[in-house]
């Protein structure tokens, strides 16, 4: 036989009525957020979109375009460009002397000469894939001839080095500019030294001393350079491609 003790009859209901209606509550509130999911998500892209319309944090035009990697047409045009006082940037040699006065600061390049308040801008040569003949092709060369001067610079962001290649460049300088104003530049994203198949000769011994190289990296040396004259600019065309040029700098 068996016997039911009422009180525990009822709490049993009474607790699976609580529980059902708990069950109840949950499915309501995951229905609720599960309606309201969709709207929440239209809210936070268009609240992102706004964000970016406002600051343009991602935007970098050199990478929107696909040439933020190119050594020569990108990155050697911009800095001949640049350095060039007689370019239309519109800044005379204000770029070139915040080069010139972080160059100066490196080991092995202590023998260049001030350049002078007085120096002309238009006596500058600034050169982009210069060729000397047989010796190859400079990326960038800088000459003054009214100084007797000139820098060349290798510029190497993610190609390796050629044979011979800065030798070949040292034997250029060499040949036409007899004194120490003079500086042959290896320019790498961060300041890496050549090869040493890009320095030596293998069939004729010829070799260019590792003092004889300035080395130079995209960061920090050509980042400093630039935002250092960056305070000095006012036209904000200028400003805008070069906060953009300084971003792809900390892009590559």
């Amino acid at each position: 036989m068996h016997y039911s003790h009422p009180s525990i009859e009822t709490g049993y209901q009474s607790l699976l009525r609580d529980f059902t209606a708990m069950q109840a509550r949950q499915r309501s509130r995951w229905s609720n957020l599960l309606s309201a999911m969709p709207e929440r998500l239209r809210s936070h892209q268009r609240w992102l979109v706004e964000r970016r319309q406002e600051n343009l944090h991602d935007f970098n035009l050199f990478q929107m375009l696909g040439i933020h990697e190119r050594e020569v047409k990108t990155h050697s045009a911009m800095l001949a460009w640049l350095f060039n006082p007689t370019a239309n940037h519109g800044q005379g040699n204000l770029f070139l002397r915040s080069f010139w006065h972080i160059l100066q600061q490196q080991p092995n390049a202590s023998h260049l000469p001030d350049l002078g308040e007085t120096t002309n801008d238009h006596a500058w040569v600034i050169r982009k894939e210069f060729s000397v003949g047989d010796l190859g092709q400079i990326d960038i060369h800088l000459e003054n001839p009214g100084l007797e001067m000139s820098l060349v610079i290798e510029n190497k962001i993610y190609a390796g080095d050629q044979k011979a290649q800065l030798l070949r460049y040292h034997k250029h300088q060499e040949r036409h500019f007899r004194n120490d104003k003079k500086g042959l530049i290896y320019l790498t994203l961060d300041g890496t030294p050549p090869s040493e198949d890009s320095c030596h000769d293998s069939e004729t011994g010829e070799a260019i001393r590792a003092d004889q190289i300035i080395l130079l990296g995209y960061r920090p040396h050509i980042r400093d350079c630039l935002e250092e004259t960056y305070d000095e600019i006012h036209a904000p065309h200028l400003k805008f491609i070069l906060q953009q040029y300084i971003d792809t700098i900390e892009r590559l």
